[in-house]
């Protein structure tokens, strides 16, 4: 998808799926071509699987320097996170204003418990929640961990 200039920007749990015992992921409400997602001005996604640069207030949808194919990166690590602990990974604590702490906790990369037993799993969620997206690894690379 990557490799053909597309961000879905809207990667969380329910769209992956296993298929013949491999993960498979679910293209439901298509991917945003990348040219007309520069021209969008709204935030669009789900908050706790979304990358910080979508968050923050100088993210310019008219600017091609901050969306990237690096937001489905940390989306991907955000549902990483969520199959293993069983939550979203910056959840908020207070359920009158969870969608703001939420927010502030990804913003404050604030996560929740990562000691992951497992060293792939743990290298995988690293790398994808790494905070400044040009650090990030793309999608190819995060599969190249792997093997």
């Amino acid at each position: 998808m990557h490799d053909h200039g597309l961000v879905h920007r809207d990667i969380h749990p329910t769209r992956l799926h296993w298929y013949d015992g491999k993960p498979v992921f679910n293209l439901i409400g298509l991917p945003y071509n990348y040219l007309k997602l520069l021209k969008g001005k709204s935030f669009a996604g789900h908050l706790p699987f979304s990358a910080p640069e979508l968050l923050t207030k100088q993210t310019s949808f008219e600017s091609n320097s901050q969306v990237t194919t690096a937001v489905d990166v940390w989306s991907l690590g955000c549902c990483l996170y969520y199959f293993v602990v069983k939550k979203d990974p910056f959840e908020g604590d207070n359920q009158d204003k969870q969608h703001i702490r939420t927010k502030q906790n990804i913003m404050n990369m604030t996560i929740g418990d990562m000691k992951i037993k497992d060293p792939l799993v743990d290298q995988l969620l690293t790398s994808c929640l790494i905070y400044d997206p040009q650090r990030r690894p793309s999608a190819r690379q995060i599969m190249q961990l792997q093997d």
